[in-house]
């Protein structure tokens, strides 16, 4: 059905919020990191906790742009090579 598995971690900084056709149900993962599962066409946010250390927030907000167009572009990828 489309769906991807949302790894929420460090646990400490991220949470998420169901909007619209998502669940806010959290089971563990492999390594014990808490999960979360979005089906195709339902709307959620991936909200960054409050922190103090900026250099922290930039980080987060880096690698989950890369971790977000990676799965973009390998999504693309796999299309491509259906047609």
């Amino acid at each position: 059905d489309g769906a991807y598995r949302w790894r929420l971690g460090p646990v400490e900084h991220w949470e998420f919020v169901p909007i619209t056709g998502s669940s806010g149900e959290t089971i563990l993962g492999p390594s014990g990191e808490p999960t979360v599962r979005i089906a195709s066409g339902s709307i959620g946010q991936l909200r960054l906790s409050q922190n103090d250390d900026s250099s922290d927030r930039l980080i987060q907000l880096v690698v989950l742009m890369i971790a977000v167009l990676f799965t973009s572009w390998s999504h693309a990828e796999r299309k491509k090579q259906m047609i």
